[in-house]
C-alpha cells in the first residue's frame, strides 16, 4: 500500500475499472469492493452523508454495521495518505455524518 506525502492531486477514475492515481502512479486499492464502493461513492457524490444512510447503502449485516464502517473508512484514509499536503483529501465525521473531501481531486 503506497502511503507517504504526495504532490498532486488524485485522479479516480469511476468508470469501468475503478482506480486511484497520484503522480502518475495506481494506488493500491483496498481488497475489499464495498471499501472501494463507497470511495467512490463519498468521492462521487462530494457530499456529507449520514454514517446511518451509509450503513444501509453498504452493509446489510446485522451484527456491526457501524463498526465496518469504520473500518472501510480507516482504510481509505491508509490509501490516500492523510497529510498537511494542500491536496491531501480530508474526512470530516461526526457521530452521525461522514464527508471525504478531496481538493485537487479530477473524476473520470
Amino acid at each position: 500500500m503506497t502511503v507517504g506525502p504526495y504532490s498532486g492531486p488524485l485522479i479516480l477514475c469511476v468508470l469501468g475499472d475503478f482506480q486511484v492515481a497520484r503522480d502518475g502512479a495506481l494506488l493500491d486499492l483496498p481488497p475489499s469492493r464495498k471499501t472501494r464502493a463507497l470511495l467512490a461513492y463519498l468521492a462521487v457524490t462530494g457530499k456529507a452523508h449520514q454514517r446511518e444512510r451509509l450503513c444501509e447503502i453498504f452493509w446489510d449485516i446485522p451484527d456491526d454495521p457501524r463498526g465496518a464502517l469504520r473500518w472501510s473508512l480507516s482504510k481509505i484514509r491508509q490509501v490516500l495518505g492523510e497529510t498537511n499536503s494542500p491536496w491531501s483529501p480530508t474526512a470530516t465525521a461526526s457521530r452521525s455524518r461522514s464527508q471525504r473531501t478531496m481538493p485537487g481531486c479530477c473524476r473520470c
